[in-house]
C-alpha cells in the first residue's frame, strides 16, 4: 500500500465520479510520471468544471443539483460534493479561502445539513430542491443515500478536526438510528453497493444494531456464496457494477480479498471489449434519453444473469466516472484505449458514451 496519496491517483477519480476521495493513501499507488500527472490534473480541473456556478452548482444556495439534467439533490449527491470539494482543495484546483474556496463551499453544505426540514420521522427526505432547499415529495431517505453521506462526513472529520463536532451534531439531528435499526431498510439494497454504504453507518457507532451489523458481513458473504464464470472470470452471482467497487477502493481500506474482487470486475470489462470489440465501463446513471432517464448497467444480477441493464435495455454506456476510474487503479493497455476512445469522443467532461 502507498504510504501517502499520488497526485495523479488523486485527479483520476476527480475524473472517475465528480465525487472523489481525500483517503487515496490506502491506495497501491502506480507509478506515473510528471507529464501523465499535469494530464490527470487536466482532466480533473475539466471534470470540476460541473461544479461551477449556474452549471451543476445552484448560485443561490451553493448547494450541487444531481445531474444537468435534474433539479434535485440526494444525501448520495451531498456525499459526493464534499469528496469532491477536498480533493479539489488538494489538487490546487481550488483555494481554501474566498467566495468559491473549499472553506465556504463546505460552510454552505453543512450550514444546509444543520437547518434543512427533515420528514415527520426525523429523517432526512429522498430528493432536496437545490434552488429552494425544500424536500421535494414525501419520499424519505435511504440507507444508501444516507450511508454515502455519512462516508464523506467521516472523511471531512479526518481533513478538517476543528469541524468533527459540528458534523457529530449534524449526524445527532437526525434519527440516523432509525434507518439503521430497520430490516426493511437494509433490503432496498444489496451486494457491493450495501457493502460499501453501511461502512457510513459503522463510522458513526451505528453498527450496534444488528441490520447494520448483518450488513458489515456481506462482503465475507458474497465470498462464500455461489460464483458463476463470465468471460473467464469467476464472478460472485449478487448486483456487481463499477460503482460501488470504485467507491469502495478509493474512499475505504479494502483489504486485498476485497481487491482481487475488484481486480475480477475490472477483468471481465476487459474480456467483454476481447471478445466483441465492444468498450466497456458499466455503471449507473443518467443516460441523456427521455426513456429511460437513470440507468444501471449490471455486470451480474442476483438471479445470475451477465450484461443486463435496468429498468430497460439500452444501447450500453461508458460512463466516463467508471472508465477513468478503472485506468486510475489499472493502468493497462485495455484502460488506456478506453481512456483514449472517451476522450478522443466526448471529452473526458461527458457523462456518458455509448458502446
Amino acid at each position: 500500500m502507498a504510504g501517502k496519496p499520488a497526485r495523479g491517483l488523486v485527479a483520476a477519480f476527480m475524473i472517475a465520479a465528480l465525487m472523489i476521495s481525500s483517503a487515496l493513501s490506502v491506495m497501491p499507488a502506480a507509478a506515473r510520471s510528471d507529464e501523465d500527472v499535469g494530464k490527470w490534473i487536466e482532466w480533473a480541473r475539466i471534470a470540476w468544471g460541473y461544479f461551477e456556478p449556474g452549471i451543476g452548482l445552484s448560485p443561490k444556495t451553493g448547494i450541487p443539483r444531481a445531474s444537468r439534467h435534474f433539479i434535485g439533490v440526494t444525501d448520495w449527491d451531498l456525499g459526493g460534493y464534499l469528496i469532491a470539494i477536498m480533493c479539489a482543495e488538494l489538487m490546487g484546483i481550488i483555494p481554501r479561502e474566498g467566495p468559491l474556496g473549499a472553506d465556504s463551499r463546505i460552510e454552505k453544505v453543512l450550514h444546509f445539513l444543520e437547518v434543512r426540514d427533515l420528514t415527520p420521522y426525523r429523517v432526512p427526505a429522498r430528493l432536496y430542491n437545490p434552488e429552494t432547499l425544500d424536500p421535494k415529495g414525501d419520499e424519505i431517505t435511504n440507507v444508501s443515500d444516507s450511508g454515502r453521506l455519512l462516508i464523506a462526513l467521516h472523511i471531512l472529520k479526518r481533513y478538517r478536526p476543528d469541524l468533527a463536532e459540528r458534523i457529530d451534531n449534524i449526524v445527532a439531528r437526525a434519527d440516523y438510528a432509525r434507518l439503521a435499526n430497520d430490516p426493511a431498510a437494509w433490503r432496498t439494497t444489496a451486494g457491493f453497493y450495501k457493502y460499501y454504504v453501511v461502512h457510513g453507518f459503522k463510522f458513526f457507532g451505528f453498527d450496534k444494531y444488528y441490520p447494520v451489523e448483518k450488513a458489515l458481513k456481506t462482503f465475507e458473504e458474497i465470498k462464500k456464496g455461489k460464483h458463476i464464470d463470465v468471460y473467464g472470470v469467476s464472478l460472485p452471482v449478487t448486483e456487481i457494477t463499477s460503482e460501488p467497487i470504485l467507491h469502495t477502493v478509493f474512499e475505504l481500506d479494502p483489504g486485498e480479498d476485497f481487491m482481487d474482487y475488484a481486480h475480477r470486475v475490472y477483468l471481465v470489462q476487459e474480456m467483454r471489449y476481447n471478445a466483441t470489440r465492444k468498450f466497456t465501463a458499466w455503471s449507473e446513471g443518467d443516460t441523456g434519453l427521455l426513456d429511460p432517464s437513470y440507468v444501471y448497467e449490471w455486470i451480474v444480477t442476483p438471479s445470475g444473469k451477465t450484461w443486463v441493464i435496468t429498468p430497460k435495455p439500452i444501447t450500453p454506456i461508458i460512463f466516463t466516472r467508471a472508465a477513468f476510474g478503472l485506468y486510475a487503479i489499472y493502468d493497462t493497455p485495455y484502460t488506456r484505449a478506453l481512456v483514449e476512445y472517451v476522450e478522443e469522443r466526448v471529452g473526458p467532461q461527458s457523462p456518458v458514451r455509448r458502446s
